[in-house]
């Protein structure tokens, strides 16, 4: 999974139409476009759908962080 990082979700809109007219609607199993409040809040990578091989868990990042730490 590629994860961009923006920092305001005007460039995670800019990219996101870049993403999409260069390389289409499959590319997103593979791709996200997040948001730096996305990722603070723990969202899990995967835009719009994400592949299930990549990531093998639905959870929030911190989620996992927590998890693992036990």
């Amino acid at each position: 999974m590629l994860v961009f990082a923006c920092s305001v979700e005007t460039r995670q809109h800019q990219l996101i139409s870049t993403i999409r007219e260069q390389f289409g609607e499959r590319i997103w199993d593979r791709v996200d476009v997040m948001t730096f409040e996305d990722i603070q809040a723990g969202r899990a990578p995967g835009y719009p759908y994400p592949d299930e091989t990549l990531r093998p868990i639905d959870q929030g990042l911190f989620a996992l962080r927590d998890e693992i730490e036990r």
